[in-house]
């Protein structure tokens, strides 16, 4: 059954500005971008369109560069209070959105389109992508002239953390790898992974690049296959020790991770809402917003006021966990 949606101005979004002021993050993180502008870019070479959202800083660059990958049956639209909150800290947020895994499956077979041959498309997207903004970036055109296409980070939710999981360089039972060698960095918002034939350490050992995972209580799997987030926060186990993370928070359910503010997920049918969830809804976003802005500064600027921010993590809740490692 498709998601329903609240009107895109309605009470989500004066909650999560409530949220972020009391957590002490600035309103600008979680307000609507006024920088934003919808495209369709072109892969000729798989004669493929690809829709995109950009959401451009209003601050003077150099703006390294976040692509965002939707979950199943999403679009360009989602996950727009991270990316409000990236684009306000500086960094220009390209919203992908994945033909034959987006929002036109909704209300038939879902999980027919969460298939390998899918999977590929995907990561192939994301490499057209960062093609596509460094040809633009070689142009100096316009804003793109301000653009660092050299520090390209990677943030996906569900079948979009697939996506990160796989041009981060998570090993599968064949020898190909997915790894995307120019992108630097990585959030993942709800990971999971291939429990059947590979240990987490042989899919995610050879993860050396910084990869943060987020995930919560009843963060389960869409399909049934496991009802809290404890099969996705394994995910940290399997990676190299270093560059690692994972935040943790109580009562947030696989939609919580979607970052939908204007067009929130009301919750019905497979989408339908756990615990506490949708309540506690608003300070999550919130601090999501804050841990991965910070992530992205300390990896994608190197700054190391934001690596000092994450290693005395402020702002959580008596249950929720923030592991760095």
């Amino acid at each position: 059954m498709a998601p329903q949606y609240l009107h895109p101005f309605g009470q989500q979004r004066r909650h999560v500005l409530l949220a972020s002021a009391a957590m002490g993050l600035p309103s600008a993180l979680c307000a609507a971008n006024a920088q934003v502008a919808d495209e369709t870019w072109r892969d000729g070479a798989r004669e493929r369109d690809l829709p995109v959202r950009l959401r451009w800083p209003t601050q003077a660059g150099p703006w390294p560069v976040v692509l965002h990958s939707h979950g199943l049956g999403g679009s360009r639209e989602g996950g727009d209070v991270f990316g409000n909150a990236w684009a306000a800290a500086g960094f220009l947020v390209v919203h992908l959105q994945h033909p034959g895994s987006d929002a036109a499956v909704l209300g038939g077979n879902l999980r027919a389109a969460a298939t390998a041959e899918q999977l590929l498309a995907r990561v192939a997207d994301v490499g057209f992508a960062i093609a596509e903004v460094q040809r633009r970036c070689s142009q100096a055109q316009g804003r793109w002239a301000q653009v660092a296409a050299d520090r390209i980070g990677l943030a996906g939710h569900s079948f979009g953390a697939q996506t990160v999981q796989a041009t981060a360089g998570q090993r599968y039972p064949v020898p190909a790898t997915l790894a995307e060698p120019r992108l630097k960095a990585f959030v993942a918002l709800s990971p999971s992974s291939n429990r059947l034939r590979l240990t987490v350490q042989a899919q995610f050992g050879a993860i050396a690049r910084p990869f943060l995972g987020i995930t919560g209580t009843h963060d389960g799997d869409l399909f049934g296959a496991y009802a809290t987030g404890e099969p996705r926060a394994a995910v940290f186990e399997g990676l190299p020790p270093g560059n690692k993370a994972l935040l943790w928070l109580d009562e947030a359910d696989h939609m919580t991770f979607a970052g939908n503010g204007e067009r929130p997920i009301r919750g019905q049918g497979l989408f339908a809402r756990a615990g506490q969830a949708a309540a506690r809804e608003p300070r999550h976003h919130a601090l999501v917003a804050r841990v991965t802005t910070l992530w992205w500064q300390a990896h994608l600027h190197n700054d190391d006021t934001a690596r000092a921010a994450l290693k005395a993590l402020q702002g959580l809740g008596e249950a929720d966990r923030w592991v760095q490692g």
